[in-house]
């Protein structure tokens, strides 16, 4: 899967605008998501930005020259249709651009700077109104901090974590699901926080297991988190940790959004690349329930050998 951050919008905006006339009166964006392209060539060229809305129908845009922006063209998208509305102004003359233009697009802007491969995810789409509809959003790590291993212990401290910790980011719309490796007994501290704090969801889905201890036992943080995502059929997750970003990736074929590293782990087998790593992945999920995992096992592999070393010289 093709990515692109904002890093490097930024850059590729500042190539277009090098390739920019220098007529241009305004800048017109088609969409929330093309306002951040737009705002960052308004930095770059000081050309004042309106909407679509507010430019239609005006009376002064004789003779302006105006130039409609979109952050991308997608595969078999027509420029005429996307970056070129059809009820502007007739008086004003309109050109047409675009960041990234898909390789399969049906044409091209007046004026692009980059083609992208398809699929491609954008940074600033990722955790945009339109997209978080019919998103998976891990809690603890992108909604607010994680707790420590003082807090989280699965009794009075952690339930202080769950009521009084601090937002780390509060959605400005409705998530489709918010999916928690926190356990279902701690659902009423849970929809309190998210109540207090003004995130709207259509559905908190938590691990129905009965204790910290089972569920460090068990392990699987991260293909729990596939499993829903692979019934909810949301379009995107967006997960912490890097490790669970991976497994969730790889096993449930659908791109994962990784906030931690802010980096899009693809998906299927072609998430490996990024480290992929059964034993590591559990390590890196709870590392005391690792070693005492990994204790038992050698332990009972040691008794195993020594059994048949020893049957060997009957």
């Amino acid at each position: 899967m093709d990515y692109r951050s904002v890093d490097d919008l930024n850059a590729a905006v500042r190539r277009l605008a090098w390739d920019l006339p220098n007529d241009v009166d305004r800048i017109v964006h088609l969409d929330g998501s093309s306002s951040v392209a737009a705002s960052l060539l308004q930095q770059t060229t000081g050309l004042p930005v309106v909407d679509t809305e507010e430019i239609r129908g005006e009376e002064a845009v004789d003779g302006e020259v105006l130039l409609v922006l979109a952050d991308h063209v997608g595969p078999d998208e027509s420029v005429e249709r996307r970056v070129r509305p059809s009820d502007l102004a007739d008086s004003a003359t309109v050109r047409s651009a675009a960041v990234y233009v898909s390789e399969r697009a049906a044409d091209r802007p007046d004026y692009w700077t980059e083609t992208v491969a398809d699929p491609c995810a954008f940074e600033w789409e990722l955790l945009h109104p339109e997209t978080l509809g019919n998103a998976c959003v891990d809690i603890d790590g992108v909604l607010c901090r994680d707790p420590t291993p003082e807090e989280n212990d699965d009794g009075p401290r952690y339930r202080e974590f769950l009521t009084t910790v601090e937002p780390r980011l509060i959605p400005d719309t409705r998530v489709g699901w918010l999916v928690t490796c926190r356990l279902e007994q701690y659902r009423p501290e849970t929809e309190q926080w998210l109540d207090e704090h003004g995130i709207e969801y259509d559905e908190l889905v938590m691990w129905d297991l009965p204790s910290k201890a089972v569920r460090d036992e068990r392990g699987g943080h991260g293909e729990y988190k596939a499993d829903v995502y692979e019934a909810t059929g949301a379009s995107s997750f967006v997960e912490s940790s890097r490790h669970q970003a991976i497994v969730i990736a790889r096993q449930a074929e659908k791109p994962v959004y990784c906030f931690d590293e802010n980096q899009v782990i693809p998906p299927g087998e072609a998430a490996d690349e990024f480290g992929y790593d059964p034993l590591f992945v559990r390590f890196a999920e709870d590392p005391r329930s690792f070693v005492t995992m990994a204790g038992r096992y050698v332990a009972a592999k040691g008794v195993s050998t020594v059994g048949r070393t020893v049957g060997s010289f009957r």
